[in-house]
């Protein structure tokens, strides 16, 4: 039965373009040997093939199967793990990256960038780097709130990160000098076969894992998109250089390069300091995509008048966090973004409780996102974050505080600021627990037992059941009513995050910061 499996897989390598007819006799005698078959692996036309999958999921699936019953070398070799097992046998079937950069810069150099952007991503679908199979049970809404739409998703395959453990690992020096990879983003990421050893950090599978070179600000970086595919054509652009995050005025102008080169994807960066900084601090980097984040559609709250740079129009956005919104052409842009981070490097707001240093250490950063408009213009947000701590706050004075970690703990990285909420995979079956607990339908002889599976969120029960009762509300209505909650308690972990939070010193907050860059603002 094997036999029919692998012959399956060579199938679908054919059909979906991975693999080249002309290369299937070599694939298939590397499979015989690997599974040690003394018969030959049957193979038809795939052109008169009337099934052919649109993912490799069973197929790789039916191969674990018959593997696990029939232990041979590859499957002792790949500790008997599928997420290797299958990364190796798709890796196999896929292009060297030579080819596939070769494809991909005959589609740009023809002026094709969308179908070369299409093709990349296509792959990475096929070759079941992304396993779109699985993340179609990613739970996602949307919420209309005071400050627009906010798009919330339950992630299942991204694990709950410790904000503590990322700062850690910023710092680590077996992440620094002494592993291979060296991170998780690294270029030598590109068909690494994986340890499970590693622990308490197993290196992750990446046989089938490609790349593409770019340069960047005169730079060589590389782009892939992400397994977790957070939101359409979600990607990750990296330095070549294995370096700490640093936003500097160099971040700028390659953001801008990027945005030339692919003009219809965002890009995007996280902060570069810990707390405020998203889950990979240890290595250069940007998000980007094909997308439009929620914080595109926020209204203005008041418009910012930049007296050195009257070419380029401002705006203070009506957003949980606190964040400016920069139009007009890249040389402008860049001069005025670099002038406005090296004001917030050291700005301190005594009346904000604000301090860019204590004891030397910087606290201020920014979280940016950069997109092209179709007047030849460009539009970059800024964010404005800071990463102190105190005896009050332990975990950040502008981060998530604990009353809302049940909901949200980690970082509050470039996506979560800017609306679209990567809410941890527990809450799934947490929110279906607390949904039989206010529908009453817990045998009692089970409450004390089900109620501590939903411990985290103790006290927001007790809240939730006292709305939900004084609403009146029908137990139909009981989902959507604990989605739009969850919502609202997500918006509570943005407004956290704005460093400019009182209502009342809001515009002298904002007047008082700009000053320092020879601007003003009016509502």
């Amino acid at each position: 039965m094997i036999e029919v499996y692998l012959a399956s897989l060579i199938h679908y390598a054919v059909a979906k373009k991975l693999l080249d007819w002309r290369d299937v006799t070599i694939i298939k005698n590397h499979l015989i040997g690997l599974f040690e078959l003394d018969v030959d692996i049957p193979l038809a036309d795939v052109d008169n093939l009337t099934i052919i999958p649109e993912y490799p999921d069973q197929i790789l699936e039916d191969i674990y199967h018959y593997l696990s019953k029939h232990p041979n070398y590859l499957y002792r070799f790949l500790d008997g793990d599928f997420d290797k097992i299958s990364c190796y046998l798709m890796g196999l079937v896929t292009p060297l990256p030579s080819v596939i950069e070769s494809n991909f810069y005959d589609l740009v150099n023809n002026k094709q960038v969308v179908l070369a952007l299409k093709y990349f991503y296509q792959l990475s679908l096929n070759n079941f780097y992304i396993k779109l199979s699985a993340l179609k049970n990613n739970r996602h809404w949307q919420y209309q709130s005071r400050y627009g739409t906010i798009e919330l998703t339950i992630n299942l395959a991204k694990p709950e990160k410790d904000p503590r453990q990322i700062a850690m690992l910023k710092s680590s020096q077996e992440a620094t000098t002494n592993s291979y990879p060296q991170c998780i983003l690294c270029k030598e990421n590109e068909g690494y076969l994986g340890d499970l050893t590693k622990l308490p950090k197993p290196k992750p599978a990446r046989f089938n894992h490609r790349l593409i070179t770019l340069t960047l600000n005169h730079q060589k970086w590389f782009f892939q998109y992400s397994p977790y595919m957070y939101y359409n054509e979600h990607s990750i652009v990296f330095s070549e250089c294995h370096r700490d995050m640093l936003t500097h005025q160099d971040s700028f102008l390659a953001m801008f390069d990027f945005v030339t080169q692919f003009p219809h994807y965002f890009i995007g960066s996280n902060a570069d300091l810990p707390i405020i900084g998203g889950s990979i601090l240890n290595h250069d980097h940007f998000q980007a995509g094909n997308y439009i984040f929620p914080i595109e559609s926020a209204t203005n709250k008041a418009a910012i008048v930049f007296n050195d740079y009257p070419q380029a129009r401002g705006y203070i956005l009506n957003w949980p966090l606190t964040v400016m919104k920069l139009i007009g052409n890249k040389a402008d842009l860049i001069n005025l973004a670099t002038t406005i981070l090296h004001s917030w490097r050291s700005y301190t707001s005594v009346k904000d409780n604000l301090y860019a240093y204590t004891a030397q250490i910087n606290h201020n950063g920014l979280t940016s996102i950069l997109r092209n408009n179709q007047d030849d213009s460009h539009t970059l947000y800024l964010m404005l974050r800071n990463n102190r701590t105190s005896d009050e706050f332990p975990d950040g004075i502008f981060h998530p505080h604990q009353g809302l970690h049940h909901i949200k703990k980690e970082n509050i990285g470039l996506m979560e600021a800017a609306g679209l909420a990567i809410l941890p995979g527990r809450l799934n079956r947490e929110l279906e627990i607390i949904e039989d607990i206010l529908r009453k339908s817990i045998a009692e002889n089970e409450i004390v037992d089900t109620l501590k599976q939903v411990s985290l969120h103790q006290e927001w029960l007790t809240e939730l059941d006292a709305k939900f009762a004084d609403n009146g509300r029908d137990i139909a209505d009981l989902n959507p009513f604990l989605a739009n909650q969850v919502a609202e308690r997500f918006i509570e972990v943005l407004e956290c995050c704005a460093v400019f939070n009182d209502s009342a010193r809001f515009m002298l907050s904002w007047q008082d910061f700009l000053s320092g860059i020879n601007a003003d603002c009016s509502i």
